[in-house]
């Protein structure tokens, strides 16, 4: 959402709305609706902030505000990293004392977390909004091949390997939250041509999108994950659609992280097709490991893992505590090993993860 004080706002109304709604739809729980709405909201609220960062954090050296937002909330702290990124960029202080500083905050093998991963996913955000903002509604297609060439310039340019992906799986998070699913083919075609090694990232972005998007926010009677509906409907092709689920998995993993009761919730409207299912677990997996990159320290991986369901324990040991053991044991390790952890922002399957960091990253079966 563009406005800072709507998005502020709405995130105090929503989740009440959510829990009435609830009260209608048979078969949904109102507080765990609502609950899950909760998180979503202040995710929402930590990525576009009320007020920018840049004026939060003041002349406060770089370092010092790495090591407070780690200190103050290491849940939370990814997403803030991603706000920063991005007001960093908005405000034109890309090249800047503050940004080199918050780079170089950390090094990459420090035990406490790498914050670039999500200061570059915020920087990808900041370049394709300003670079969407400029296209006219159905506009040419001239245009939209400049602006979708310009944003891959600028992340290639400004991100280092390794952290490239994070950037370029913004354009579709921004894409399809600031236009539609018809605008959002329109930049697949621009891709297929330019540069067919980002579409799993922009789907992946889509997708993330679209678990945040206002239309999956309210109950509904037909799924506990609205999100999955709105991706087979919208997604191009069975490619895009994998890369959709993951985004959404991606998503709703990292969002109710710290609510396993959410998780079973999700879980009980959790596709099992063959088909739907490896791209979902694909996403846990991504998710969990850019997590333990990030923020080592934070307890709720662990938490997730001790957690016992009480109605679903096979479906909970499937996708959620092995996989969440996979990624923080395997996946993770080899990723930063490698130098490409910045895979997990596009990874929608078996296939691109075992390239990616090897067979043995998988969930054992």
């Amino acid at each position: 959402m563009e406005n800072r004080l709507v998005l502020a706002v709405i995130s105090v109304i929503a989740p009440a709305l959510v829990w009435f709604m609830s009260l209608f739809v048979p078969g949904r729980s109102p507080a765990i609706m609502a609950r899950e709405c909760r998180n979503k909201c202040r995710v929402m609220t930590w990525v576009q902030r009320h007020r920018s960062y840049i004026d939060l954090f003041g002349s406060k050296a770089p370092a010092l505000i790495v090591d407070e937002i780690y200190a103050a909330d290491p849940f939370g702290g990814l997403w803030i990293f991603e706000g920063l990124g991005k007001d960093v960029f908005e405000a034109g202080l890309i090249r800047s004392p503050l940004m080199d500083g918050l780079l170089a905050a950390r090094a990459p093998a420090d035990p406490r977390g790498d914050p670039r991963f999500m200061l570059y996913a915020g920087m990808g955000i900041g370049i394709a909004r300003k670079a969407i903002k400029k296209l006219d509604r159905g506009g040419d297609e001239q245009s939209l091949i400049r602006a979708v060439s310009g944003v891959l310039a600028q992340c290639d340019e400004l991100a280092p390997s390794g952290y490239v992906g994070a950037a370029v799986e913004s354009l579709g998070l921004a894409s399809r939250f600031m236009r539609d699913a018809d605008f959002c083919r329109r930049v697949q075609g621009v891709l297929a041509v330019s540069r067919p090694s980002a579409l799993p990232f922009f789907w992946h972005g889509v997708g993330r999108a679209i678990y945040f998007h206002p239309l999956t926010f309210l109950p509904t009677g037909r799924t506990a994950l609205p999100a999955v509906d709105l991706c087979r409907r919208e997604a191009p092709n069975a490619e895009a659609e994998s890369s959709m689920l993951a985004g959404v998995a991606w998503a709703a993993t990292l969002v109710n992280m710290s609510c396993p009761e959410v998780g079973e919730w999700i879980l009980r409207d959790w596709p099992t097709d063959q088909r739907e299912k490896e791209p979902l677990v694909a996403g846990v997996l991504s998710a969990v490991a850019m997590r333990c990159a990030t923020a080592p320290m934070d307890e709720n991986v662990a938490i997730a893992i001790r957690h016992r369901s009480t109605d679903r324990a096979a479906v909970w040991q499937a996708f959620v505590q092995a996989p969440f053991v996979a990624a923080r044991e395997r996946l993770c390790p080899s990723l930063l090993r490698r130098g490409n952890l910045d895979e997990v922002f596009g990874a929608s399957s078996r296939r691109v993860l075992a390239e990616a960091a090897g067979e043995d990253c998988w969930p054992l079966e």
